[in-house]
């Protein structure tokens, strides 16, 4: 290219010129301060990109040339290169907390060697908080250790990586990698106990609680200390260490001063220091120090009966007295210390009791000697219990008697206690004439006989039918024993009444929700079951985790009530998240089942993190095109579980100007709003916006965004 300037010669000029030219006075051409190139060619295409050299030439009237040295221009119309892998949406976020864990954010990135490349890492107000420089070459890959310019660790939140250079032609390159979390929340740790109560009282039951500390991170421990403190928070043992904690604690009731602590509730402390300055700490759930033994006292109002149904010593009746625990057992043993009849209370027994000599099984206990006894162990290992109290069966003097196998039976042809079977007894069986057993109604209508001449049959079964063959309703009923004798005697017995059930229990169920989050956040922490049950000896109830482990028991005489379940076990520790079925189940006297359950509760303890960014702190919706808008960044780290969200647009007096809302959460949305309220009208002045999700484990977590003012009044001058 060459460009040029030069004095308008004669020969190109009229005779009016040539005589201004004679008489003007010899001037030099203009020469310019600088001269611009625009990479044009003489040609008029562009010039390709390279190296090139420019040279000043100068001649005069008389022939005189002068020429510069040769300077080099570059031409660069190539922009920077820059390449910057973009990490996943969970790789993003990372936990500069030193515990080992996703501490840092690697950046891979490479590029065009320049001579600068700049970096900055921007919160979600704009302001650089990390920045980071390569001159003379290309750049290297970043690593984020969360930490400002000046060593400071950052605040939780949302960031911004950009990259740029501007090289020296001009031509600049820029990448941009948004949606970088911080989340320090450190990795809890967690102390859990073997036992809920305990009874340091030397008769090696359930003398120490076993305290178990949950460390998840062992890296950078720089010491630990286990305190067992009392319910208002006075210390009265101290574990301690440098290294990492022991896999438990076993701890004896024992005092720093070796003294037997008193009885009471305590807990235990567990704190872990680290070379980076966290504390996380846990406390476990409360534990009962118990050395005092339920209370029992039992009598008998006589030692001898005879259940023969003649109307004379029937039964025995027992009386108990004693304090309120959660199980009592009374037991009656046979001579060889074989029970034969169990009864369970909870909170205290049965003041009054009557036994009428039959087993468990409902069969009549035979004649012999038995012992009553009334015992509970508390939680804590401490044992109240009676003697043996001795009561006597002897029904031998009866010359004709008959009794029933069961106190209640059910022929519904499940196979379990169909029949009832009658044991008729006669002391003269040779003198036998004809005998005859009817099976009454408890108004005395015969629904069944059963005849005999001669000897009496050793056990007659009865199926519960009548003589044509049909099924008798449920109801009290009992055997009538007719006999006479070759003689002309004519003597009579009779069973006790029994039951003809056919109806199990009954238990219907019900749970406002299933899922639930016990975190202590006031939300659904608490799992409320309702029960209605008819009336039975004894209901129990079970609460499985997935691994079908019992991690729950509840036990109750009579009608079951309703339960809380707080997401513990019996110890009372918070059990991991999970699904979890619970199970309630009777059998009544007749052998009746009754087994009805929830399926699927689930505990979900997760924390919900929200975060919510604006791309700008102020803005003009004039319609002019130039920050017309804000754009709402919305971040969510929990997205099942959701019943949606809500993003409200407040004004600074907490006015709500406008609302966004979904049913679906996502890890990452965008919402832009146009400054105008729900009628379309603009709202100028200062708005922070509140992200809230409600999840249907019971969080209801909110994030608000920073003040962001909306302004289209221009200044006046």
């Amino acid at each position: 290219r060459i460009i040029k300037n030069k004095d308008e010669r004669p020969e190109n000029e009229g005779f009016q010129s040539v005589v201004d030219s004679v008489m003007a006075v010899s001037t030099g051409v203009f020469v310019p301060e600088q001269i611009r190139w625009d990479g044009l060619l003489d040609s008029g295409t562009l010039a390709a990109d390279g190296e090139y050299l420019f040279q000043v030439r100068a001649s005069d009237d008389n022939g005189n040339i002068s020429v510069s040295s040769a300077y080099q221009v570059v031409i660069d119309t190539a922009p920077p290169a820059v390449e910057l892998a973009f990490p996943s949406a969970i790789d993003r976020v990372f936990s500069p907390n030193g515990d080992g864990n996703k501490d840092s954010l690697v950046l891979q990135q490479s590029g065009s060697d320049e001579d600068l490349w700049t970096a900055e890492l921007v919160n979600a107000s704009g302001r650089v908080m990390r920045a980071a420089r390569w001159a003379d070459g290309s750049p290297k890959p970043f690593t984020w250790d969360g930490r400002d310019d000046s060593g400071a660790m950052v605040n939780d939140g949302v960031f911004r990586y950009r990259i740029a250079s501007t090289d020296r032609a001009g031509n600049s390159a820029r990448v941009e990698l948004s949606n970088i979390i911080v989340n320090t929340e450190s990795t809890p740790v967690a102390l859990t106990i073997s036992v809920g109560d305990f009874s340091p009282n030397g008769d090696g039951v359930l003398d120490t609680v076993t305290l178990k500390p949950d460390v998840p991170s062992t890296t950078g421990i720089e010491a630990w200390s286990i305190t067992i403190r009392t319910e208002r928070g006075d210390v009265v043992r101290l574990y301690e260490g440098d290294d990492v904690p022991p896999s438990e604690i076993v701890f004896d009731g024992r005092s720093s001063s070796k003294a037997v602590i008193g009885e009471g509730l305590y807990f235990g402390e567990l704190e872990v220091v680290y070379r980076n300055g966290n504390r996380p700490s846990a406390q476990s759930a409360l534990f009962v120090v118990d050395v005092t033994p339920p209370l029992a006292d039992a009598r008998l109002d006589k030692d001898l009966f005879s259940p023969n149904n003649d109307g004379k010593l029937e039964t025995v009746t027992i009386f108990n007295e004693a304090s309120r625990e959660e199980l009592w057992s009374g037991k009656i043993t046979n001579s060889r210390g074989v029970v034969v009849r169990a009864f369970t209370w909870t909170g205290v027994p049965e003041q009054r009791l009557v036994w009428n000599g039959r087993r468990d099984d409902g069969r009549h206990a035979p004649d012999g000697q038995y012992f009553y006894s009334l015992e509970s162990t508390d939680k804590a290992g401490n044992t109240g219990k009676t003697g043996n109290l001795p009561v006597t069966i002897d029904t031998s003097d009866a010359e004709v008697a008959i009794r029933a196998e069961f106190e209640a039976f059910s022929p519904n042809a499940d196979n379990v206690r169909d029949l009832q079977r009658f044991f008729p007894r006669v002391d003269r069986q040779g003198d036998v004439a004809e005998y005859r057993i009817d099976i009454m109604t408890e108004s005395g209508s015969v629904v069944r006989s059963f005849e005999g001449r001669s000897a009496v049959a050793g056990a007659i079964e009865w199926n519960g039918n009548t003589s044509n063959g049909r099924r008798v309703g449920d109801g009290i009923y009992k055997a009538v024993f007719a006999i006479s004798f070759t003689n002309g005697v004519a003597l009579t017995a009779q069973t006790a009444g029994f039951s003809v059930d056919t109806i199990p229990p009954t238990a219907t169920l019900n749970a406002p929700y299933l899922l639930f989050s016990p975190d202590g956040d006031g939300n659904r922490d608490i799992l409320r079951i309702q029960q209605t049950t008819s009336l039975e000896e004894r209901w129990q109830a079970t609460m499985r985790n997935s691994l079908g482990q019992v991690v729950r028991q509840f036990i109750w005489t009579g009608m079951a009530t309703g339960i809380e379940w707080d997401g513990t076990d019996t110890a009372g520790n918070a059990l991991p998240d999970g699904r979890f079925q619970y199970e309630i189940t009777a059998t009544d006297r007749a052998g009746n089942t009754t087994v009805r359950g929830l399926t699927d509760i689930t505990t979900d303890t997760r924390t919900p993190r929200l975060f919510v960014t604006a791309n700008t702190d102020a803005f003009s919706p004039n319609g002019a095109g130039v920050r017309d808008a804000v754009t709402f960044d919305l971040y969510a780290n929990l997205l099942d579980c959701a019943s949606g969200w809500t993003l409200t647009v407040r004004s600074a007096d907490g006015v709500v100007v406008r609302e966004f809302s979904g049913t679906t959460v996502e890890a990452q949305r965008t919402i832009v709003w146009d400054g105008r309220d729900g009628r379309g009208a603009v709202r100028e002045g200062s708005f922070t916006a509140e992200l809230a999700i409600n999840y249907t484990k019971g969080n209801r977590p909110r994030a608000v965004s920073s003040a962001i003012t909306v302004d289209i009044t221009p200044p006046v001058a």
